[in-house]
């Protein structure tokens, strides 16, 4: 197998054992989770769709993925030019960058 053939194999978008909870003092002192050890696998020339209903977590997925949000745990990794950038680990000026 070429190089240019096993990079197709790998995901554009890897999302490993996310996990995300956020803290609502109002409500209680017990963590509301949204993602518990979530695992996503999205490819190149795929056509996907998140749907659910309001409250299950869409918009919190993806201002994971855009690196708004902090990861509890897990890695988010986007293949960019030519290589893998995690989104858990990058600086602010690295995921600027990305998102351009």
């Amino acid at each position: 197998m070429n190089q240019a053939s096993s990079h197709n194999l790998l995901p554009l978008l890897d999302l490993r054992g996310v996990g995300k909870t956020f803290l609502l003092h109002a409500r209680s002192r017990e963590p509301m989770i949204v993602f518990k050890k979530l695992d996503l696998h999205l490819y190149a020339g795929e056509c996907v769709v998140l749907s659910g209903a309001s409250g299950c977590g869409k918009s919190t997925l993806l201002r994971l993925i855009f690196g708004n949000y902090l990861l509890q745990s897990g890695a988010i990794y986007v293949r960019h030019d030519g290589g893998v950038v995690d989104i858990a680990s990058s600086s602010p000026r690295e995921i600027l960058l990305l998102r351009r």
